[in-house]
């Protein structure tokens, strides 16, 4: 959940727990009801919605592209925003909405406002990440024991910045192996890859990445962790990431047992997100939404992985929108 001051020049991200990072003036003003709510849940063909389903989105999607920001917040101070919808994609594809972000400076004064989109995308997602997001020590600490072990053979591009405060490294490739039904660790509602990706993960890697380079694996399947394991060897750079799904929506029946899980699964997603962001090379699934974050955070060379595919190319990345519905 994302709290925002409106129209936007402030950002804070809700923590259901006692580290929340909270302004005090929004407490109060949550006590007068002093904001407007705005959700937005993607669908997509690719996932066997309904058309009548697909229509409800479209129409969702083209009116936050319409309405100016102040329309959104209906005239209150505070927008809680409850999505996973790509917002800014919907935003920037308005010429009016989008000049007035470059003109906030989260996108550049060279890149089109009706022209340019993945790279209108990307440099706001980039500068949003540059300028609002701060991490707690604990849990820089958690993601430097996953770098630390093979740092001294990790080699750092002094020339090619993270957003993060860790190096991006020119001899680290990253992977992104996202499986849903039927392969993930756990329930899901989706399929995204079938078993038989994880041999075209491996044969990406081959045909991509040199062989000398090391490999760092997210993913919601051990099976295919295990595979490139086997191929990268000694080059495998091991994570004590487990995976879990950390949607509280998803959990819809979750009792207060079950938080603990959650929070870790979101931790761990943020830590695979950091590190899958260090490479020079990326390897992702096609239709997930963690992969085009992870390659639009980096900016690194991206391959995917699509369903009923033998091979990885250079598809465009995904972004749920009502485009082609």
């Amino acid at each position: 959940m994302w709290i925002t001051r409106s129209p936007g020049k402030k950002v804070f991200f809700i923590r259901r727990n006692r580290y929340s990072l909270l302004p005090l003036s929004f407490l109060v003003d949550l006590r007068k009801r002093d904001y407007s709510t705005l959700s937005c849940w993607a669908v997509d063909p690719f996932h066997g919605y309904s058309q009548q389903v697909l229509e409800k989105f479209k129409a969702l999607t083209m009116a936050i592209r319409d309405q100016s920001p102040e329309a959104i917040t209906g005239g209150k101070k505070w927008v809680v925003v409850e999505s996973n919808c790509p917002l800014f994609r919907y935003w920037l594809d308005s010429p009016e909405t989008c000049e007035r972000i470059k003109s906030l400076g989260y996108i550049g004064e060279s890149v089109s406002c009706t022209g340019d989109g993945d790279r209108r995308y990307a440099q706001l997602v980039h500068n949003v990440f540059q300028r609002h997001f701060r991490f707690r020590e604990p849990f820089l600490q958690f993601v430097e024991q996953i770098l630390e072990p093979y740092r001294s053979r990790l080699i750092v591009d002094p020339e090619d910045h993270s957003l993060f405060p860790f190096p991006k490294f020119r001899n680290l490739v990253t992977v992104h192996a996202r499986f849903g039904t039927g392969g993930s660790d756990f329930s899901d509602l989706f399929t995204f890859l079938g078993k038989s990706s994880e041999d075209v993960f491996v044969r990406c890697l081959k045909e991509h990445s040199p062989p000398s380079v090391f490999i760092y694996v997210a993913s919601d399947s051990t099976t295919a962790k295990r595979s490139i394991h086997d191929y990268a060897g000694d080059n495998y750079v091991h994570s004590p990431v487990k995976v879990g799904h950390s949607g509280l929506r998803r959990v819809h029946w979750y009792q207060s047992y079950l938080k603990p899980r959650i929070h870790e699964a979101t931790r761990n997603a943020l830590a695979d997100l950091i590190v899958a962001s260090l490479g020079q090379s990326f390897i992702g699934t096609g239709v997930s939404s963690f992969s085009t974050m992870i390659s639009m955070i980096s900016g690194a060379e991206t391959f995917l992985v699509t369903k009923n595919s033998d091979q990885c190319s250079s598809h465009p990345l995904y972004l749920p929108s009502y485009v082609g519905l």
